[in-house]
């Protein structure tokens, strides 16, 4: 048995390695053509600095072309690298219990564009959203950014002002399930952090991929945000007192079974899993 459960915990550490953990663009399912990213718009109204604290904002006052930076958890509150702002309301590392991050479905992160697009527009590079233990601040998983994103003229034209809409990212249906496990697991609990990073703009200030402006800002978006999670179906609820139904050594290798099997199937080139 104790095999068994390392095998089960090996897997999944293997599983939510960056290289296999995917925020993909979220769909609203309008099918609409006016700009490159309107089936990511989505509009949350009231999402302003003063009403929703930032987990990251980014704002380069060099005009590098590049913004880069991160915001993490410590002992004493956020810390910020790179072009990440400090602040009450530009940097914040919110518990997964406050935002109701239950479950993978519910998992939803809102960037809010602030630049001058000269014809074109900032290249997201990644976007990285990591959990943290809230004991040891040590990363639980992380989430990257499955491909590139380069914003236009029109996408900036959708937004009415800094707040009131942003460009929506979830996780993909194969890291919906690997995140609810590591829920299910009580590896990522109520009280874990929630940290993230950004890469954005490109060396050359003049071209059409730079961020020239700024503050570029990045919300996480609870459950029951309007539009882009108003539900989270496969939630699980935390059990206060007592451990989540499924943790412990039969969930353990229950799930070590089920991510085997998904783990040959993404090998083997399998179909994907339902979300």
């Amino acid at each position: 048995m104790r095999k068994l459960l390392l095998t089960t915990a090996a897997l999944l550490t293997l599983l939510v390695s960056p290289a296999k953990a995917h925020l993909i663009p979220f769909d609203n399912g309008s099918g609409c053509v006016t700009a490159l990213h309107c089936a990511q718009y989505v509009d949350n109204g009231g999402q302003g600095f003063g009403a929703v604290p930032r987990v990251l904002t980014l704002e380069t006052h060099g005009n590098s072309g590049s913004q880069v930076g991160d915001v993490t958890p410590s002992a004493t509150g956020p810390q910020v690298t790179g072009d990440a702002q400090p602040g009450n309301d530009k940097a914040s590392t919110p518990t997964v219990g406050s935002l109701g991050w239950l479950g993978g479905s519910g998992v939803a992160i809102g960037y809010n564009l602030n630049q001058n697009a000269n014809g074109g527009g900032p290249l997201l590079t990644d976007l990285v959203l990591t959990i943290y233990n809230p004991t040891t601040f040590g990363a639980v998983v992380s989430f990257h950014l499955l491909n590139p994103t380069t914003y236009t003229a029109a996408d900036f034209d959708l937004q009415p002002g800094n707040g009131n809409g942003t460009f929506g990212f979830v996780l993909d249906g194969a890291e919906r399930l690997i995140y609810t496990s590591l829920v299910i697991n009580g590896l990522i609990t109520g009280s874990s952090l929630v940290g993230l990073g950004a890469d954005m703009g490109c060396a050359d200030k003049q071209a059409i991929c730079a961020a020239n402006d700024g503050a570029d800002s990045f919300i996480a978006l609870g459950v029951g945000t309007p539009i882009i999670n108003p539900t989270c179906p496969d939630c699980v609820p935390f059990a206060v007192p007592g451990p989540v139904v499924g943790a412990g050594p039969i969930g353990m290798v229950a799930a070590g079974l089920f991510f085997l099997n998904f783990w040959r199937r993404r090998r083997n080139g399998g179909g994907t899993l339902p979300a």
